[in-house]
Protein backbone atom coordinates (compact mmCIF):
# COMPACT_ATOMS: atom_id res chain seq x y z
CA UNK A 1 0.00 0.00 0.00
CA UNK A 2 3.12 2.37 0.64
CA UNK A 3 4.04 1.67 -2.85
CA UNK A 4 0.79 2.31 -4.35
CA UNK A 5 0.46 5.99 -2.20
CA UNK A 6 2.21 7.47 -4.86
CA UNK A 7 0.27 6.27 -8.09
CA UNK A 8 -3.19 6.57 -5.92
CA UNK A 9 -1.68 10.26 -5.40
CA UNK A 10 -1.65 11.16 -8.94
CA UNK A 11 -4.49 9.55 -9.44
CA UNK A 12 -6.48 11.47 -7.31
CA UNK A 13 -4.78 15.03 -7.96
CA UNK A 14 -5.65 14.33 -11.87
CA UNK A 15 -9.35 13.38 -10.50
CA UNK A 16 -9.58 16.52 -8.49
CA UNK A 17 -7.97 18.76 -11.26
CA UNK A 18 -10.67 17.66 -13.65
CA UNK A 19 -13.69 18.05 -11.09
CA UNK A 20 -11.95 21.83 -10.52
CA UNK A 21 -11.92 22.45 -14.43
CA UNK A 22 -14.90 21.10 -15.00
CA UNK A 23 -16.73 22.71 -12.32
CA UNK A 24 -14.88 26.40 -13.79
CA UNK A 25 -16.50 25.70 -16.83
CA UNK A 26 -20.23 25.53 -15.65
CA UNK A 27 -19.39 28.45 -13.50
CA UNK A 28 -18.23 30.67 -16.72
CA UNK A 29 -21.31 29.25 -18.68
CA UNK A 30 -24.19 29.93 -16.03
CA UNK A 31 -22.55 33.28 -15.59
CA UNK A 32 -22.71 34.35 -19.07
CA UNK A 33 -25.98 33.29 -19.91
CA UNK A 34 -27.48 34.65 -16.50
CA UNK A 35 -25.99 38.10 -17.06
CA UNK A 36 -28.06 38.17 -20.49
CA UNK A 37 -26.89 40.44 -23.34
CA UNK A 38 -24.51 39.93 -25.78
CA UNK A 39 -22.54 37.45 -23.43
CA UNK A 40 -25.26 35.53 -23.48
CA UNK A 41 -25.50 35.17 -26.99
CA UNK A 42 -22.15 34.73 -27.69
CA UNK A 43 -22.20 31.78 -24.91
CA UNK A 44 -25.31 30.44 -26.65
CA UNK A 45 -23.62 30.23 -30.14
CA UNK A 46 -20.33 28.60 -28.33
CA UNK A 47 -22.48 25.86 -26.78
CA UNK A 48 -24.08 25.09 -30.24
CA UNK A 49 -26.92 23.99 -28.91
CA UNK A 50 -29.97 25.83 -30.55
CA UNK A 51 -30.91 27.94 -27.18
CA UNK A 52 -33.87 30.53 -27.92
CA UNK A 53 -34.45 31.19 -24.42
CA UNK A 54 -35.26 29.92 -21.12
CA UNK A 55 -35.40 30.52 -17.54
CA UNK A 56 -33.59 30.19 -14.47
CA UNK A 57 -33.90 28.98 -11.04
CA UNK A 58 -31.97 29.96 -8.05
CA UNK A 59 -31.79 27.92 -5.05
CA UNK A 60 -30.42 29.01 -1.41
CA UNK A 61 -31.04 27.80 2.40
CA UNK A 62 -33.61 29.40 4.74
CA UNK A 63 -32.70 30.20 8.04
CA UNK A 64 -28.72 29.38 7.23
CA UNK A 65 -26.68 30.02 10.31
CA UNK A 66 -23.70 29.95 7.97
CA UNK A 67 -24.88 32.49 5.73
CA UNK A 68 -21.25 33.61 5.57
CA UNK A 69 -17.55 31.44 4.93
CA UNK A 70 -16.29 28.18 3.99
CA UNK A 71 -19.08 26.40 5.42
CA UNK A 72 -21.89 27.64 3.24
CA UNK A 73 -19.52 27.92 0.44
CA UNK A 74 -18.93 24.15 0.46
CA UNK A 75 -23.24 23.94 0.93
CA UNK A 76 -23.72 25.89 -1.98
CA UNK A 77 -21.55 23.66 -4.22
CA UNK A 78 -22.93 20.70 -2.90
CA UNK A 79 -26.57 22.42 -3.33
CA UNK A 80 -25.17 22.89 -7.22
CA UNK A 81 -24.21 19.71 -8.34
CA UNK A 82 -26.80 17.72 -6.71
CA UNK A 83 -29.15 20.03 -8.50
CA UNK A 84 -27.28 19.46 -11.70
CA UNK A 85 -27.71 15.84 -11.13
CA UNK A 86 -31.19 15.72 -10.42
CA UNK A 87 -32.40 17.90 -13.61
CA UNK A 88 -30.24 15.62 -15.82
CA UNK A 89 -32.29 13.37 -16.10
CA UNK A 90 -35.42 14.75 -17.84
CA UNK A 91 -33.63 18.11 -18.70
CA UNK A 92 -29.96 17.53 -19.87
CA UNK A 93 -29.20 20.44 -21.42
CA UNK A 94 -29.83 22.21 -17.88
CA UNK A 95 -26.30 23.73 -16.50
CA UNK A 96 -25.80 24.62 -12.95
CA UNK A 97 -22.91 26.88 -10.61
CA UNK A 98 -22.71 28.76 -7.70
CA UNK A 99 -22.53 32.60 -8.47
CA UNK A 100 -22.31 35.45 -6.27
CA UNK A 101 -23.34 33.38 -3.57
CA UNK A 102 -26.52 31.44 -5.02
CA UNK A 103 -27.14 28.59 -6.70
CA UNK A 104 -28.56 29.06 -10.20
CA UNK A 105 -30.14 26.54 -12.72
CA UNK A 106 -30.26 27.58 -16.18
CA UNK A 107 -33.01 25.62 -17.97
CA UNK A 108 -32.45 26.51 -21.57
CA UNK A 109 -35.60 26.53 -24.47
CA UNK A 110 -35.26 25.66 -27.72
CA UNK A 111 -37.09 26.74 -30.98
CA UNK A 112 -40.54 27.85 -29.77
CA UNK A 113 -40.74 24.94 -27.10
CA UNK A 114 -40.58 26.88 -23.30
CA UNK A 115 -39.68 25.21 -20.04
CA UNK A 116 -42.96 23.64 -18.57
CA UNK A 117 -43.48 25.88 -15.16
CA UNK A 118 -45.27 22.42 -13.71
CA UNK A 119 -42.47 20.04 -14.67
CA UNK A 120 -40.38 23.03 -13.09
CA UNK A 121 -42.56 23.32 -10.13
CA UNK A 122 -42.57 19.13 -9.58
CA UNK A 123 -38.83 19.11 -10.23
CA UNK A 124 -37.81 21.68 -7.61
CA UNK A 125 -40.16 20.50 -5.09
CA UNK A 126 -39.26 17.05 -5.26
CA UNK A 127 -35.60 17.99 -4.70
CA UNK A 128 -36.14 20.91 -1.64
CA UNK A 129 -37.89 18.12 -0.19
CA UNK A 130 -34.51 15.37 -0.59
CA UNK A 131 -32.45 18.02 -0.20
CA UNK A 132 -33.52 19.44 2.75
CA UNK A 133 -33.57 17.23 5.53
CA UNK A 134 -30.99 18.85 7.39
CA UNK A 135 -31.35 22.48 5.67
CA UNK A 136 -34.72 24.15 4.49
CA UNK A 137 -33.80 24.31 1.01
CA UNK A 138 -35.73 27.05 -0.99
CA UNK A 139 -36.21 27.50 -4.57
CA UNK A 140 -37.30 30.11 -6.78
CA UNK A 141 -38.31 29.70 -10.52
CA UNK A 142 -37.73 32.81 -12.84
CA UNK A 143 -40.09 33.85 -15.63
CA UNK A 144 -39.45 32.39 -19.52
CA UNK A 145 -37.71 34.39 -21.79
CA UNK A 146 -37.77 33.94 -25.30
CA UNK A 147 -34.08 35.53 -25.80
CA UNK A 148 -31.06 34.11 -24.58
CA UNK A 149 -30.13 38.47 -24.28
CA UNK A 150 -32.85 38.37 -22.12
CA UNK A 151 -32.04 35.82 -19.51
CA UNK A 152 -30.99 38.66 -16.84
CA UNK A 153 -35.00 39.18 -17.03
CA UNK A 154 -35.17 35.88 -15.90
CA UNK A 155 -32.50 35.80 -13.24
CA UNK A 156 -33.80 39.16 -11.13
CA UNK A 157 -36.98 37.72 -10.77
CA UNK A 158 -35.53 34.55 -9.54
CA UNK A 159 -33.51 36.82 -7.29
CA UNK A 160 -36.33 38.76 -5.51
CA UNK A 161 -38.51 35.86 -5.47
CA UNK A 162 -35.57 33.97 -4.11
CA UNK A 163 -34.82 36.35 -1.17
CA UNK A 164 -38.36 36.70 -0.21
CA UNK A 165 -38.51 32.69 0.47
CA UNK A 166 -35.46 32.97 2.47
CA UNK A 167 -36.46 36.21 4.76
CA UNK A 168 -40.28 35.89 4.81
CA UNK A 169 -40.88 33.52 8.31
CA UNK A 170 -44.26 33.42 8.07
CA UNK A 171 -44.08 31.98 4.08
CA UNK A 172 -44.52 28.28 4.76
CA UNK A 173 -43.75 27.54 0.95
CA UNK A 174 -40.15 26.11 -0.32
CA UNK A 175 -40.92 26.64 -3.94
CA UNK A 176 -42.79 29.37 -5.93
CA UNK A 177 -42.60 30.65 -9.45
CA UNK A 178 -41.80 34.29 -9.10
CA UNK A 179 -44.78 35.84 -10.49
CA UNK A 180 -46.80 33.72 -7.33
CA UNK A 181 -44.63 36.01 -4.94
CA UNK A 182 -45.31 39.49 -6.96
CA UNK A 183 -46.86 41.22 -3.98
CA UNK A 184 -44.37 40.17 -1.79
CA UNK A 185 -41.63 41.59 -3.48
CA UNK A 186 -43.12 44.81 -4.27
CA UNK A 187 -43.57 44.56 -0.26
CA UNK A 188 -39.93 44.34 0.38
CA UNK A 189 -38.98 46.80 -2.17
CA UNK A 190 -41.03 49.41 -0.85
CA UNK A 191 -39.25 48.31 2.85
CA UNK A 192 -36.04 48.58 0.77
CA UNK A 193 -37.10 52.09 -0.18
CA UNK A 194 -37.86 53.47 3.02
CA UNK A 195 -34.37 51.88 4.28
CA UNK A 196 -32.60 53.74 1.88
CA UNK A 197 -34.47 56.71 1.76
CA UNK A 198 -34.04 56.23 5.79
CA UNK A 199 -37.82 57.15 5.93
CA UNK A 200 -39.91 55.92 9.15
CA UNK A 201 -43.55 54.99 9.61
CA UNK A 202 -46.04 58.28 10.10
CA UNK A 203 -49.94 58.94 10.03
CA UNK A 204 -52.35 56.62 12.40
CA UNK A 205 -49.89 53.81 13.32
CA UNK A 206 -46.77 56.16 14.25
CA UNK A 207 -49.47 58.06 16.47
CA UNK A 208 -50.74 55.01 17.95
CA UNK A 209 -47.29 53.60 18.67
CA UNK A 210 -46.94 57.08 20.75
CA UNK A 211 -49.51 56.99 22.57
CA UNK A 212 -49.06 53.27 23.79
CA UNK A 213 -45.67 54.29 24.97
CA UNK A 214 -46.94 57.10 26.83
CA UNK A 215 -49.91 55.44 28.19
CA UNK A 216 -48.53 51.88 28.17
CA UNK A 217 -51.77 51.37 25.98
CA UNK A 218 -51.93 48.43 23.44
CA UNK A 219 -54.07 50.28 20.95
CA UNK A 220 -51.69 49.48 18.25
CA UNK A 221 -51.93 45.94 18.68
CA UNK A 222 -55.89 46.55 19.03
CA UNK A 223 -55.73 47.65 15.35
CA UNK A 224 -53.33 45.36 14.04
CA UNK A 225 -55.62 42.30 15.31
CA UNK A 226 -58.71 43.86 13.95
CA UNK A 227 -57.48 44.20 10.36
CA UNK A 228 -55.66 40.73 10.50
CA UNK A 229 -59.08 38.80 11.52
CA UNK A 230 -60.65 41.27 8.90
CA UNK A 231 -63.25 42.88 11.70
CA UNK A 232 -64.24 40.07 13.67
CA UNK A 233 -64.21 41.35 16.71
CA UNK A 234 -64.91 38.52 18.75
CA UNK A 235 -61.58 36.40 17.12
CA UNK A 236 -59.59 39.30 17.37
CA UNK A 237 -60.28 39.64 20.98
CA UNK A 238 -59.40 35.97 21.51
CA UNK A 239 -56.37 36.51 19.38
CA UNK A 240 -55.05 38.82 21.93
CA UNK A 241 -56.66 37.19 25.30
CA UNK A 242 -59.52 39.80 25.90
CA UNK A 243 -62.73 40.29 26.36
CA UNK A 244 -65.34 41.34 23.37
CA UNK A 245 -65.92 44.76 25.35
CA UNK A 246 -62.29 45.38 26.36
CA UNK A 247 -61.03 45.14 22.71
CA UNK A 248 -64.06 46.86 21.72
CA UNK A 249 -63.50 49.71 23.79
CA UNK A 250 -59.94 49.60 22.67
CA UNK A 251 -60.95 49.82 18.84
CA UNK A 252 -63.16 53.21 20.22
CA UNK A 253 -59.92 54.87 21.47
CA UNK A 254 -58.12 54.07 18.14
CA UNK A 255 -60.77 55.58 16.05
CA UNK A 256 -61.48 58.73 18.39
CA UNK A 257 -57.14 59.62 18.92
CA UNK A 258 -56.79 58.90 14.86
CA UNK A 259 -59.34 60.01 13.29
CA UNK A 260 -59.41 57.24 10.98
CA UNK A 261 -62.66 55.72 9.04
CA UNK A 262 -62.07 52.10 9.46
CA UNK A 263 -65.03 51.57 7.17
CA UNK A 264 -63.39 52.92 4.23
CA UNK A 265 -61.46 49.97 2.08
CA UNK A 266 -58.66 52.32 1.06
CA UNK A 267 -57.84 53.45 5.21
CA UNK A 268 -57.80 49.81 5.90
CA UNK A 269 -55.69 49.29 2.70
CA UNK A 270 -53.26 51.51 3.46
CA UNK A 271 -53.18 50.64 7.10
CA UNK A 272 -52.33 46.83 6.23
CA UNK A 273 -50.01 47.83 4.20
CA UNK A 274 -47.86 50.44 6.76
CA UNK A 275 -48.32 47.06 8.92
CA UNK A 276 -46.55 45.27 6.82
CA UNK A 277 -43.78 47.24 5.96
CA UNK A 278 -43.10 47.55 9.69
CA UNK A 279 -42.56 44.13 9.88
CA UNK A 280 -40.46 43.72 6.55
Amino acid sequence: MIEAASTAAIAMLRRRVAADSSRHMRTVVVTSLIDGGPTAVSMAGKMNRNISGGCILAVGVRNDPAADGATASAKLDRLANSLWMWLNPEIPDAVTAVVDNTAYAVIPAHGDRPPEMKQLRRLSEEFARRAGKCDEVVVAIGKHVAGVAEMRESRKEADLALRVLCTTPDLSQRVAIAADLQAHVLVMQLSDLMACENMALAGPIAVLRAYDEQHQAALEMTLRAWLDHFGDVATAAAALHVHKNTFRYRLGRVVGITGIDLGDAETRFHLMLQFRLGRT
